[in-house]
Order: structure tokens, then sequence, then C-alpha cells
């Protein structure tokens, strides 16, 4: 056969064709490897622990490598809130994880906060690769990535010491093996080993995945899934990893479990009688966390997520599969459920944020393809769209970063605890220590930096009953009848006083 000089054969063509996707998909990923993994591990063990959970999880974890109880978790501040040590809301899933680390590079905020880092770099790369496959774009993939690794809530969840990342990854590979099995029903197995271990990762809650994918198949009216042999196998598999230490932690503490386990952590923090400092309104996640942490995606996210449900009810009689409505129907399963729940935390909504990227793109992706019989105009707009976004989401990511970043370096709390913690650590004395509940304090970072047992929170002076003991306060003085052995000035407004009364 001939051919024209300077032509090639078209499965020559095919073939360069082919090649030069996979080196522009490979350097996209490259660029999202090497910028996920600055985002997330740069720089990670530089600030003090900060939250509540960060000092609460490090101790956990101390406790159980210290005195190799790796299935009896135990917290010393519970002695304080409960008169029981026993921490019973989680299984251990996630402290043997943190202790993997501490093991391999000593007990610091790094290594305490290295699991949330390779757990979110894991979540973006999932994310890259799901909408590679689905919708054939390494462009849409990063696009995707990046809206998700822009949000503030993931920079700040993914650079601490947080349950939530590690459930959160489990929940979306969930959902993406359930949106599989529409194709390959050996997927079942897989989504069925990711609930579980977002089950362990948390609790109960880890479940939602399949009540949605459920909720999803009855509005299809859909029934096959129930005679699929995969399912059934992947369900036992599932009671295999899940059950072991429920039992256990059942057959251990007894009735006490499920108060903890159900009662405790679920109801009365659904209720808001546990903590009344997370009872923040009806608008908390509306307004701070998807309107001010998501932005500026969060109104692009309601558009496309209209879009999403408008398309499904319209197709629902070709029944055609749709990941992207499945997303949906999980989203708002999820957010009505905490929404109408009385204890809200923002760390709360992380395994929504991926969630919406995708629905972004998957509205784009389905934008583009109304102009597919115009060519130049959907290339003009692709280009011009992706390329904006693109650069959006880069300048948003870097924006998030160091917000993250700064508050976690100069939040006053943080570092006060922690000089605090250290100071207390060095006292030579194993008297009790007193903690004023007015001095801005985190009572977990303290005893976490403190390594010491006997730190108690009061109000006042007059809760104490020893006769010899030490005293956190804002200033170096105290009232009558109480006698100041030694002060140590720890900041201008944080002094340790060896007190005795009188």
């Amino acid at each position: 056969m001939c051919h024209e000089r300077g032509s090639l054969p078209d499965n020559k063509m095919n073939i360069l064709f082919l090649k030069s996707q996979k080196i522009v998909t490979l350097v996209i990923l490259l660029f999202l490897l090497i910028s996920t993994s600055l985002f997330c591990f740069y720089q990670l063990g530089n600030s003090p622990l900060a939250s509540y959970d960060e000092g609460i999880y490090a101790q956990v974890a101390r406790e159980s490598r210290l005195e190799n109880h790796p299935f009896d978790l135990t917290w010393q501040g519970y002695e304080i809130s409960r008169g029981d040590n026993r921490m019973l809301e989680k299984s251990p899933f996630y402290i043997w994880i943190i202790n993997f680390f501490v093991n391999l590079f000593g007990e610091n905020e790094f290594a305490l906060r290295l699991s949330s880092a390779v757990f979110a770099f894991l979540l973006i790369v999932a994310v890259f690769l799901w909408v590679l496959e689905t919708y054939k774009s390494a462009l849409l993939g990063l696009l995707a990535s990046l809206i998700t690794l822009s949000s503030f809530q993931f920079l700040l969840i993914a650079r601490s010491v947080s349950y939530d990342m590690v459930f959160s990854f489990f929940v979306i590979l969930s959902l993406f093996f359930l949106a599989r099995t529409e194709k390959q029903k050996c997927f079942y197995i897989l989504a069925w080993i990711a609930i579980a271990f977002g089950v362990l990762a948390k609790n109960v809650i880890g479940l939602l995945p399949l009540i949605a994918f459920i909720i999803y198949k009855l509005i299809k009216n859909d029934f096959s899934w129930l005679k699929k042999k995969y399912f059934w196998i992947g369900f036992f598999v599932f009671l295999g990893l899940v059950l072991p230490w429920h039992l256990y932690a059942w057959f251990k503490n007894g009735q006490y479990f499920w108060q903890v386990y159900i009662i405790w952590n679920l109801f009365k923090r659904y209720a808001g009688s546990i903590f009344t400092a997370h009872q923040l309104g009806p608008w908390f996640y509306l307004d701070k966390v998807f309107y001010r942490q998501f932005s500026p995606w969060s109104i692009i996210a309601l558009i496309a997520l209209s879009v999403s449900i408008s398309r499904f009810f319209q197709n629902l009689k070709k029944k055609q599969n749709s990941p992207s409505v499945f997303f949906a129907i999980f989203i708002l399963i999820y957010f009505l459920l905490f929404q109408f729940s009385k204890d809200k935390l923002a760390t709360y909504m992380m395994p929504l944020f991926p969630l919406l990227a995708i629905i972004i793109v998957d509205t784009l992706h389905f934008g583009f393809d109304c102009l597919k019989n115009k060519l130049k105009l959907r290339k003009i707009l692709m280009t011009a769209t992706i390329t904006f976004f693109l650069i959006l989401s880069i300048l948003t990511a870097r924006n998030s970063y160091q917000k993250v970043t700064y508050f976690k370096e100069h939040w006053s709390p943080a570092i006060i605890s922690r000089t605090l913690g250290l100071a207390l650590h060095n006292l030579s004395s194993n008297s009790n220590v007193y903690i004023s509940q007015s001095g801005g304090f985190s009572l977990p970072s303290i005893i976490f930096y403190a390594n010491r047992k006997g730190i108690f929170w009061v109000n006042n002076l007059e809760e104490i009953q020893d006769q010899n003991f030490y005293f956190v306060a804002n200033e170096g003085n105290l009232n009558k009848g109480y006698k100041i052995k030694h002060s140590q000035k720890v900041t201008d407004n944080c002094f340790i006083l060896s007190v005795e009364k009188l």
C-alpha cells in the first residue's frame, strides 16, 4: 500500500496518540503527587498539638503502646470527667495506625499526624483515579483532586491527629466500589471491606454508604443486587472484620460497652446533651463549613448537585446508571443526618468534599457533552473552563494551606498548652496538678506533653481537697488561706504555683 510522503499508517498514528496520552496522564499524575505531598507532609510536625482531639488521641496511642493494651483503649482524661478511663466509643483501629508510625519515627507531632496525612494523600489519588477511569480525562481528574485539596477543612484534618481523615478515606472508597458494582459484581466484596474499615475507623456511621446504595437502588426499583452472590460473600467478610473487636469489647466490659458506644457516643451526642460547646446552631454547616471553608466551590457545587439530581429523574425510565446521583444521594443523607444533630463539628463534613468535587467535574463533563455537535465551540469552552478552574483551585489550595499552617503554628492556646505541659513534666514532686478552667488551656494537650498522672480541671481553689498541690493560674498570687511555697512563671499569663493549704 502506498502512503503520501511524511504520512504514517493509521495504526501507527493511533499508537503514537495513545503513547502521548499516557505521557500526558503520567505528567499530570506526577504533578498531582508532588503538590499533594507538599500540602500534606511539608512541615507537618512544626506546630504543637492544637485541638482537643489531637491531645486526646496522641495520649490514647501512648497509653495503648506503653501499657501494651492494643485492644483496650484508655485515656487519662476520662478519669476526670467519667471516673473511668476506658475509651470504648471507637475501635482501636486508628490508634494502631498512629502507633505504627510512632514506632517508625518516634513519638513526635510529625509521626502522630502522619496517619492523617498519608490517608489524605491516598484519598486525593483515589479521586484522581476514579475520575480518570470514569471520564477518561486526566485533566478532569486533576481538577477534582485539586478542588478537594483546596478545602480548608480537608487540609486542616490532613495535618491533624484525627479519626476523620481515615474514616473519610474508607467512606469514599466504599462509595467508589459500590458504584463499580454496576459493571463488575466482584466489587461488592471490596465495598464491604471498605465499609468494615469505615466502621472500625469511627463507628456505625461507616454504614451510611450502604444505606445510600440501598436507597439509590430502591428509587431505580432495582432489587437484583440482593441476588448477587458476591454481595453476600462481601457481607460475611464484613462480619469477619467488624465483629471480633465489638464482641471482645462487649464480653470484656459488659453493658457498659453499649452504653458508651451507642447510647453516649451516638444518641446523647446527637441530642446535644454531652458537649454543649458543640451546639453551634442550625446554620453552622451551611455558613461556616460549606460557604466559608469550601469557598469558592460552594455555590458551584450546589448548582452541580441540582443538575445531577435533575438529570437522574429525567432519565429514570431509561434505567441508566449514574454514579454522580448515587454520590448526591449519599451527600443528602449524610448532610441531613448531621444537620439535625444538636452536636455539630466542622470535621463531621469531611467525607462530602471529595464527592462535591466529583459532582462539579461530572456536571462540567455533561455540559461539554451537550456541545459535541459544535466541536470548535466545545474545544474553546473546555480549554477556557478547565484552565480557569485549575488556576483557581491551585490558588485556593495555596491560600488554604497558608491559613491552616499559620493557624496551627500561631494559635496561642496550643503554644501555651505545650509550654505548660513540658514545664509540668519537669516538676520534681508527684503532687496533683490543678488547672483553672478559665485559663484558656487545652487539657488533653497538657496531659500529653506533661506525661504525668494527676492533672485535673477545677473552677476554683475551694474544690481542691489536697493539703499540698500544684495550681496553674493566670497570676502569681492566691487568696488568704493558701501558702505559695514556690512560683514558676511559664508565660506572662501562666504560673505554676506550689501550694500548701493552711
